[in-house]
């Protein structure tokens, strides 16, 4: 891919930067959206991260300072906890299983040509509950996906559909 052939501005920001985030609006109350980064895997030879189910602005603001603790040395590694990044709320970190990568990720196959690691970065709700664990709230747990699942067995929220969907 070539700069001419980049009307988002990933590849100039992939430069600059060293990664740049995409995030994904539907505008909609009752549909998620989600961001992600590009970039890192290129520049730093670390997993791309993502986000899901908070307001598309903050998960890119907050998917660039992780990108900037990456820039500063920061490995995340599945099961790691990463602090200080969302008030008062360690991100967990998750693996991505490559049937999500069409569905979701568009941009960063584009510009990779194939899909490249990435983890998912998981908030817990307002005390401190993980999507997984009893008594978390229901948005936490239907607005986030278990991209460690593959997309053909994943039942929890609208993922499913959006995945399959955006992948036709």
């Amino acid at each position: 891919m070539t700069d001419h052939q980049d009307p988002s501005g990933i590849i100039d920001r992939v430069k600059k930067f060293g990664w740049s985030v995409q995030g994904v609006a539907d505008y909609d109350e009752d549909e998620p959206d989600w961001a992600y980064t590009i970039g890192l895997w290129h520049s730093f030879e670390t997993p791309d991260l993502c986000m899901f189910g908070l307001d598309v602005e903050d998960m890119v603001e907050w998917l660039n300072d992780v990108a900037e603790l990456v820039e500063r040395g920061l490995r995340p590694q599945v099961d790691d906890v990463v602090p200080g990044v969302l008030e008062g709320f360690p991100l967990h970190v998750r693996p991505v299983d490559e049937s999500w990568y069409e569905g979701l990720f568009g941009q960063s196959l584009a510009f990779y040509g194939r899909p490249v690691p990435m983890l998912e970065l998981i908030w817990p709700d307002k005390n401190g509950k993980l999507p997984w664990e009893e008594g978390a709230r229901a948005r936490c747990r239907e607005w986030q996906p278990r991209l460690w699942t593959p997309v053909s067995q994943h039942t929890v929220g609208p993922w499913q559909e959006i995945a399959t969907v955006d992948d036709e």
